[in-house]
């Protein structure tokens, strides 16, 4: 028996380890419900256009400014700590936008 430990000198493989595919799942877990919620987001700005359009296509160009952040995000952002981070932020960001400028919608349609 040698007193040398044995060193394992192949290449890693990183693409199939367990945590790059833990990885994956977690970009995906945050990109499907900030998709839905920046679609839905539109659908109801594209629903307003004939109500105020200024306001909806304001509230358009934000969302989809995002939601392409958030992709960005997905591609660049290394650290996951980070990436979760801004997905929280940039969500957020779409849904308080969205509820601000509908509600300013529907306070001005009132009041005309």
């Amino acid at each position: 028996m040698s007193p040398i430990a044995h060193i394992d000198v192949r290449p890693a493989q990183s693409d199939a380890s367990p945590a790059a595919v833990l990885d994956e799942r977690r970009r995906r877990h945050w990109l499907g419900p900030g998709g839905l919620l920046a679609a839905l987001a539109v659908a109801m700005f594209v629903a307003t256009l004939t109500l105020n359009p200024p306001i909806a296509v304001t509230g358009i160009v934000l969302v989809v400014a995002f939601y392409t952040a958030m992709l960005g995000c997905a591609v660049a952002v290394r650290d996951i700590r980070t990436r979760t981070l801004a997905f929280r932020w940039l969500i957020g960001a779409i849904s308080v936008t969205s509820l601000l400028l509908l509600a300013f919608t529907l306070a001005i349609e009132q009041f005309s």
